[in-house]
């Protein structure tokens, strides 16, 4: 007997019952079939009069499977579909119970999915059906058969809709049954079944596919990879949203992101674009999601640890034409990590790459994790730099960690030069020979190159000391066979230029010694006589920062080498005019003798005695960018900017320039290093050929070479150095180095020999100061800073005191290897004199600069006593004047700054450019004095007012690294104001704030970006101060007007403001 046969039994045996308790006049058979034909039809007013007559007879859920079975024995889709309408209508039985009765009543197979594929393509639909699947009973029967109906909208909605009912809250072990049943099926595999689900246009999408792979990765059949792989090729936008199900359903961790950061590279690793492209879209959402679960700081932790535990695998990184064709060399290749995420960063600029975007949070965090990692994260920040336009994205988050790490040599002041130490560690300082018994030569920043630094001959090339080291090895061979002791003050080997970046330092420093053998072995013939010795500079510290690095360098130079932070000469000349004395001395009987030894007659260096020790030491430690401390800032942009613009210059180098007629029409090098005016020289009809580019703005961007000038370049910069003005000899403050701030040293730091150290109030400086690092070569200068004229009074009239024209006693040996043809130095001759020498190429000993006294005493003896009656005489005629200016002068204090009740207000926007530079570099000088003075002794509040719409597009005084940039979309004050909003500081534009430590440093790094962004060496400064504020705890208010595109910076005093009429500098 077939189940058919047995259903209709079944029937006929519960209606005879029912009829033989009704009794014989009851023809219960009848009205059922009635009842259902009236149903089928559609004949709603007839199967209500039938159901009112049948209902008393039989129970709801009888009756109603009793319905169901005649409507199944009739075998009419239609009906069936009706007849379960009508059941689920009048609650004879739940959609559960009417599948659990269908079940049971119909065995077969293939009936069974008949039926469902009935139910499903009725009013239920998929939804419903799930949702009585899920109670019936017979769950793991009904979703196997669901899988194999045919659907009305096809198979893959009815997957897709499956799944989103099954995820419905109640259905967990229905979806299980889904998941299981689809897995089972041939063709079905988690790629495709993730794919389809991700195609779900419905609300509860993501719901469904987080189900489904949630459960796919509980019964191990995810493959994260292959499904990613899946859906790329397939449907590359739906990537977003599978990472952000995936992590959202913690089928991926926030702490394993990893696994989806290297798939990737894992399928595409030899085809870049394609592996970019990919992870583009995982990163995007990643970050989305991320932000959304605020966790932006795990997502950066998770993705510095797999950059610095990635594989080394290198990618070409260029995409334009010129970054293919360089790219070709190798100095755009990094590990492909790095460049997929430099890449996703540089992507999210835009064009408002100076603006905060939307990856600036992450940004920040993970610089901040690479930070934290130490050198391998460095090394990372290196990579990541190099990628093309990513360097300005990272630069932000750079600053501000930078601001917040004070700079060590704030912990220098008010020590002897001779024992400093920092809080961690005592520097290494070498008291050397007293300059009254030996004659030095210091050198500075030769940057040895290495071989592989030609990369191509007219491509790229950063080769620098090899044009220079014939001549460098005559210098050296000179100071020899003179008996002088040589200092290579820092930078002596290149080692954070780097071509190529995937290269280790390690076989970088091999290079470096092997070919330039020929010159160690001279260094280590001087240095076996004790006449070498050697500082650390930023581009050599490699050495000093493993214990086990520096031996290499003991093997070479011999026993008993040594790299020290400092050097102490003493007994140098300070080269101060003693007039003071001079004019004291005409009143006495010693009259003679004194002018014997002091007359400022003859251009003779031989009557200056006074002399002082010169601490000799490199100079990045006062320098914000390239500091120990903020190593990290000034690696990345070197190896971003510098070696990139360095390399690239050898085209124009290799070229030369046009001659017509004979001469030289155009030196190529000239016109990248003096930055000339292009438009005047190069015919209108050229700016067609440069489309999107002014020929100004080209001019503009091809500025910053001068840091690397070619030979006749730089000879003659040379030779206008040597016969430079006196009075253009200036410090020289700059978006890169503030010289102020490094003269400055010389008033923070002593020598126990002359007494107490009390900074910023003593009648001079203790001490001298010799550096590098900037390779700007300086003797000697003078102040560059708006002091207030002091009125001297004498019975004749009153004149004035000018202090920025006093000299500091600051120098500079340039640099001997980054300006081809010209080696620079520092002599300290057999009198103790220092001055700047240089030589080139016909040099046969150094070039001592016009203004620098070396000439031979010219007055005799003999001459003197007419002399001396002269100035008898005169000074009897005017001896109360005399007396009367002794007694102004005396009062004067070199370097000291006055103590000026109420504000110093500098309006900067009503001066010069040259004006504001000088009282900009005023406000380091009142900033340091307020950082150490005494309380006793506070200086008045020092006010800076700048108008940011005023600044200069390009300020003359700024490095190499601001004008390589291109120039920002943005205003200054629109950039400081994106900055100063994402970093929440706020403020009353009209009235000051108050800054916290943590809001000076997030201040210090908003002005210094703008200030680098823009090109702004004045805003710079003002950054800088806030730094030092900061590092201190030194109260600094501000207020910004965007408006009137105005910032006040105010260095404050402790609690209320010093009372007083604001006092206006005259300049």
């Amino acid at each position: 007997m077939s189940w058919w046969d047995d259903l209709r039994e079944t029937v006929s045996g519960v209606i005879e019952t029912a009829e033989t308790t009704a009794g014989s006049s009851v023809d219960l058979s009848t009205w059922l079939e009635e009842l259902v034909t009236a149903i089928g039809t559609g004949d709603t007013a007839a199967a209500n009069e039938l159901f009112d007559k049948l209902s008393p007879y039989f129970p709801a859920s009888e009756l109603g499977k009793l319905l169901l079975g005649i409507a199944v024995l009739r075998d009419n889709d239609d009906t069936i579909a009706a007849v379960v309408t009508f059941i689920t209508d009048r609650a004879l039985l739940t959609t559960s119970e009417l599948i659990a009765a269908m079940f049971k009543a119909v065995p077969d197979e293939g009936h069974r999915i008949h039926l469902l594929q009935v139910l499903a393509n009725t009013s239920w639909g998929v939804g419903g059906l799930v949702t009585a699947i899920a109670g019936s009973g017979v769950a793991a029967e009904a979703i196997a058969l669901l899988l194999r109906i045919t659907y009305t909208d096809g198979l893959d909605v009815l997957v897709q809709r499956l799944l989103v009912a099954a995820s419905r809250a109640g259905a967990e072990n229905v979806f299980r049954l889904l998941v299981r049943a689809l897995h089972d099926r041939p063709g079905f595999d988690a790629p495709w079944l993730v794919l389809l689900a991700l195609g779900i246009v419905s609300p509860e999408r993501d719901t469904a596919v987080g189900r489904l792979v949630k459960q796919l990765a509980s019964e191990h059949w995810l493959d994260i990879q292959s499904v990613v792989a899946h859906v790329f090729t397939r449907q590359p936008s739906w990537i977003e949203r599978l990472v952000r199900v995936l992590v959202d359903s913690g089928a991926v961790a926030w702490t394993e992101v990893r696994r989806l950061l290297e798939i990737p590279i894992r399928l595409f690793a030899n085809q870049p674009a394609d592996a970019l492209t990919l992870f583009t879209l995982i990163f995007a959402a990643l970050h989305a999601a991320a932000a959304t679960a605020n966790h932006i700081g795990t997502l950066a932790t998770e993705v510095a640890a797999w950059l610095g535990t990635s594989g080394g695998t290198s990618v070409f990184a260029g995409e334009a034409p010129l970054e293919r064709r360089v790219g070709g060399l190798g100095v755009l290749d990094v590990p492909m990590p790095a460049w997929l995420v430099g890449k996703a960063l540089a992507g999210s600029s835009g064009s408002a790459a100076a603006m905060p975007g939307p990856l600036t949070a992450f940004v920040f965090a993970l610089v901040s994790a690479l930070h934290d990692a130490g050198a391998a994260g460095q090394q990372v920040l290196v990579w990541i730099g190099r990628v093309p336009a990513a360097f300005v994205v990272l630069l932000p988050a750079l600053i501000l960690i930078a601001a917040a790490i004070p700079m060590r040599f704030l912990e220098w002041i008010g020590q002897d030069i001779r024992k400093i130490h920092e809080h961690d560690r005592q520097l290494k300082i070498k008291e050397l020979t007293p300059a009254t018994k030996q004659k030095y030569m210091i050198f500075s920043d030769l940057h040895r190159d290495a071989s592989s630094d030609r990369v191509h001959p007219y491509l790229f090339d950063v080769t620098h000391f090899s044009a220079n080291k014939e001549m460098y090895k005559r210098a050296l061979t000179y100071c020899k066979d003179h008996g002088y002791v040589v200092i290579e003050n820092g930078d002596c080997e290149e080692l954070w230029y780097r071509p190529h970046v995937v290269d280790s330092v390690e076989d970088r420093s091999a290079d470096v010694l092997t070919t330039h053998g020929d010159v160690y072995a001279i260094l280590r013939d001087l240095h076996s006589n004790n006449r070498y010795f050697r500082t650390r500079g930023n581009h050599d510290n490699w050495w000093n920062f493993d214990p086990a690095r520096l031996p290499r360098l003991q093997r070479l130079y011999g026993s008993g080498f040594e790299i020290y932070d400092g050097l102490v000469i003493p007994e140098v000349k300070d080269m101060e005019q003693d007039l003071l004395g001079i004019l004291e001395a005409a009143n006495t009987d010693d009259v003679l003798q004194y002018l014997i030894d002091r007359l400022p007659l003859g251009l003779s260096p031989d009557h200056y005695r006074s002399r002082k020790p010169l601490f000799v030491l490199h100079g990045h430690q006062v320098d914000f960018w390239n500091c120990d401390e903020h190593q990290f800032l000034g690696l990345v942009i070197t190896n971003a900017v510098g070696v990139p613009a360095d390399g690239i210059d050898a085209l124009p180098y290799y070229l030369k320039g046009i001659d017509i007629a004979g001469n030289p029409w155009l030196k190529f090098a000239d016109y990248i290093t003096k930055r000339r005016d292009w438009q005047a020289l190069v015919p209108s009809f050229v700016e067609g050929i440069l489309p999107g580019y002014a020929l100004a703005e080209v001019a503009w961007r091809f500025s910053p070479w001068d840091n690397w000038p070619p030979e006749d370049v730089s000879k003659a910069w040379a030779r206008q150095i040597e016969f430079m003005e006196e009075t253009d000899r200036r410090l020289h403050d700059s978006l890169s180095f503030s010289e102020t701030l490094a003269a400055s040293l010389s008033l923070l730091l002593g020598y126990d020999s002359f007494g107490p150290i009390k900074p910023c109030s003593l009648p001079g400086p203790q001490i001298q100061i010799a550096m590098g690092h900037t390779h700007n070569p300086q003797s000697r200068p003078y102040l560059n800073f708006p002091e207030p004229t002091i009125d001297v009074k004498t019975p004749r009239g009153t004149y004035e005191y000018q202090m920025s024209w006093m000299k500091v006693p600051y120098y500079n040996s340039g640099t001997g290897g980054w300006w081809e043809g010209i080696i620079w130095a520092l002599e300290i001759d057999e009198a103790g004199q220092a001055q700047l020498v240089y030589w080139d190429r016909q040099s046969c000993e150094p070039q001592v600069m016009s203004w620098e006294l070396h000439g031979d005493p010219i007055i005799r003896p003999a001459d003197l006593h007419n002399l001396a009656n002269d100035l008898s005489q005169i000074v009897a005629a005017g001896n109360a004047d005399l007396n009367a200016a002794i007694a102004r002068l005396r009062a004067l204090v070199p370097f000291a700054l006055p103590n000026v009740a109420g504000t110093q207000s500098f309006p900067l926007a009503d001066m010069s450019q040259d004006e504001q530079v000088a009282a900009a570099a005023y406000g380091i000088l009142v900033a340091l004095k307020r950082l150490v003075c005494e309380p006793s002794m506070p200086p008045a509040n020092v006010e800076f007012e700048i108008d940011l719409r005023k600044l200069p597009r390009l300020d003359a005084r700024v490095g190499t690294l601001a004008r390589l940039m291109r120039e920002p979309r943005e205003s200054p004050v629109r950039t400081l104001g994106a900055w100063i909003d994402q970093f929440g500081l706020g403020g009353d534009p009209k009235a000051w704030t108050r800054c916290t430590e943590e809001d000076l440093q997030r201040l210090a790094a908003a002005l210094m970006f703008t200030a680098f962004c823009h090109g702004a060496g004045l805003l710079q400064t003002v950054g800088f101060i806030a730094h030092l504020c900061a590092s201190r705890s030194q109260s600094l208010d501000y207020r910004f007007d965007r408006g009137r595109g105005v910032l006040g910076v105010r260095i404050a005093i402790e609690g209320e403001a010093v009372a007083g009429k604001p006092t206006q500098h005259r300049l």
